[in-house]
């Protein structure tokens, strides 16, 4: 093929993949972590006030609000709820929900995102051609083109496509920097990498491939003659200027408030942790005390390592905007322990395992047979890196750096967290591209690449939830991940529509979060929310279970070793006896007696969903939610003690 035939085919590829990311998105409703993130880029862009969301920062969040302007919308202002003492989730639900219809604002925001998984496509494919020749470039556009992991992700409104295609464009422009040290590539990459360390706080784990690229670079240099002065003082000036940016972005202000703006009660703007590592609303006396809570581990000890050295020393001689190093702390504290689930199994710090294992089930076999012939390739020479070993050597050293920190850090809840390992994988089976030089391989290339285009046009708009046949498909994915993997909240608008097509049924919700409902949904919720509420007991109607909660991840006593304690089954025994078919206690009763049912009736709801587990559901919403109809008497019989 031309130089210009290579080119118009990428353009395709990479078009119809975004063609496919942005149809999916019109079809799903804000998934989980998608409503802080665009709230927050809102309110950066009216207020200049960085109190809310600093877990991550602001880039990726500012791009997605940019054409929310374009909309006609209620903007976002100071006197919204929760804004003055910077409490997120209530923010996000006055603008988004209350004053909004926030599936209106969320489409142009997932156009900005679709953009940018178009510009990803672009670079894995240059990336690819770079080092291993046009061939394997065009096969490793199609391969991320047709990813599902990136077909979900791409039109997301979170920080893991972004901070792909800052990691990928910063690896090769340093390398184009490296070989050509110009202005205008130094200019590039210093933006590029300045773009990484504001979408994402784990840009640090870039600097270990930078340094790596220069060194190879200076021994290139060294060995050939006449090759001019290499270029030193640039080099130094790289950190100067990314540090430069991060202040330009946060106004040139160490202050996360604007000034003339409410201050928050307290002068404490941000959210704290648990010990169980949830973001929990929590407004202690100081904004030290904030900084006290980030600088201990789940179980209260002091956080030791470089990394809070460096961050206690930065915040002491403001070297870096306060909320961008309060953010960074935040965003390693909440990585030490979350809740986690894979194959029947739970855990609060995770696997070592998971993200292998997880990638092994969700992605499409041929791209797996494809990276094993790839490898092969590079293994036997067949494939040769012969365009750029510095940009070689970046992307390999990223995504062993990368890939190591996720496999020994606790952050099991979804495959999206090695996204950025994407690229380098991608490149590996584009190797296979070498195999076309044989009939038996060309063939073999050719089918594998037309399946894996096959299998995304079958999965669409489902992506977030698919599964490869080992898995069992889609239908069999819960069995072994949920959370972001599955069930993300993104079947909202399908859940409006079963309810319009059923209207005459009772319908309750149990969801993994609690996004922005779209107008039009009525299902009641299925359990209290925050404590001390108090609830119906579960009554006859269909019942719409997300699949995160019924395998048991975030409730114990809904899982089936739960109910094998003698002890645990005697005391609901004992509870079921006591309370069942009576209502609950009023105002007027003991405490003991409010306790008690509150007991009951949190371990009935836990049984009925651990017995709901085991039966098979009457239909299924999307990839996420489980469809149980249940009647009075069905519901006793499921709650009734053993």
């Amino acid at each position: 093929m031309s130089r210009r035939a290579h080119a118009i085919a990428a353009a395709l590829l990479v078009a119809a993949g975004a063609a496919l990311s942005w149809g999916s998105a019109l079809t799903e409703s804000f998934t989980t972590d998608e409503p802080s993130h665009l709230t927050a880029g809102a309110s950066y862009l009216a207020t200049g006030d960085f109190r809310i969301n600093p877990e991550h920062p602001p880039l990726a969040k500012v791009w997605a609000a940019l054409p929310l302007g374009l909309v006609r919308h209620a903007p976002f202002t100071r006197d919204l709820e929760g804004w003055s003492f910077g409490e997120t989730t209530y923010v996000m639900a006055d603008w988004l929900e209350r004053r909004n219809d926030g599936n209106r604002l969320l489409r142009p925001a997932r156009f900005m995102m679709v953009v940018l998984f178009a510009g990803l496509c672009a670079a894995i494919g240059w990336t690819a051609h770079r080092l291993l020749g046009p061939g394997a470039g065009l096969l490793a556009t199609a391969l991320a083109a047709f990813e599902p992991l990136l077909l979900a992700h791409g039109h997301y409104v979170t920080t893991d496509v972004p901070v792909t295609l800052c990691v990928t464009l910063s690896l090769l422009s340093f390398a184009a920097f490296l070989r050509r040290r110009s202005a205008v590539t130094f200019a590039a990459a210093a933006a590029a990498f300045a773009a990484s360390a504001l979408v994402k706080y784990s840009w640090v784990l870039l600097v270990p491939s930078l340094v790596l690229m220069t060194a190879v670079a200076v021994r290139r240099h060294r060995a050939a003659r006449g090759a001019g002065t290499f270029p030193w003082g640039r080099l130094a000036a790289f950190p100067a200027l990314v540090v430069a940016a991060i202040w330009a972005a946060y106004g040139f202000r160490f202050d996360p408030f604007r000034p003339g703006g409410p201050p928050p009660p307290t002068d404490r703007p941000w959210l704290t942790l648990s010990k169980a590592g949830w973001p929990v609303p929590y407004s202690p006396p100081s904004r030290d005390e904030a900084w006290a809570n980030v600088h201990h581990d789940v179980a209260g000890n002091p956080r030791t390592g470089l990394s809070v050295s460096a961050v206690q020393l930065a915040r002491r001689a403001r070297l870096l905007p306060e909320a961008y190093l309060y953010g960074f702390t935040f965003a390693t504290r909440y990585a030490e322990a979350r809740k986690a689930y894979l194959h029947g199994r739970f855990s609060p710090t995770g696997w070592r395992g998971y993200f292998a294992v997880a990638y092994l089930v969700k992605t499409p076999l041929p791209v797996l047979l494809l990276l094993l012939g790839g490898a092969a390739a590079l293994a036997t020479r067949r494939a040769r890196v012969t365009g750029d070993p510095v940009l070689a050597a970046g992307v390999l050293t990223f995504a062993a750096v990368y890939g190591a920190t996720a496999v020994l850090t606790n952050l099991n809840i979804g495959l999206r967290h090695v996204i950025p390992v994407y690229p380098a994988l991608i490149v590996v089976a584009s190797a296979s591209a070498a195999w076309v030089a044989h009939r038996a391989g060309r063939v073999a290339v050719l089918l594998l690449a037309a399946w894996t285009a096959v299998a995304a046009a079958a999965a669409f708009p489902y992506y977030l939830g698919y599964f490869n046949e080992i898995a069992g498909g889609w239908r069999g994915g819960h069995r072994w991940l949920v959370d972001s993997n599955l069930d993300w909240d993104q079947d909202f608008l399908r859940i409006r529509d079963y309810e319009r097509a059923h209207p005459d049924e009772r319908t309750v919700l149990l969801s993994l979060g609690d996004p922005p409902r779209p107008p039009g949904l009525r299902a009641e919720v299925f359990a209290p929310r925050r404590p001390g509420q108090s609830w119906p007991s579960p009554t006859a109607g269909t019942y719409l279970i997300s699949a995160t909660w019924l395998v048991g991840t975030f409730q114990q006593y809904s899982r089936d070793e739960a109910w094998e304690s003698p002890r645990l089954r005697s005391t609901y025994e004992a509870l079921w006896r006591r309370w069942s078919g009576r209502p609950a206690p009023g105002p007027g009763d003991s405490d003991e007696a409010r306790n008690a049912y509150t007991l009951y009736d949190g371990l009935r709801r836990a049984l009925l969903l651990q017995r709901l587990h085991q039966r098979a559901p009457d239909e299924r919403i999307g990839t996420s939610t489980f469809v149980y109809r249940l009647s009075d008497a069905e519901i006793a019989a499921l709650t009734r003690p053993d």
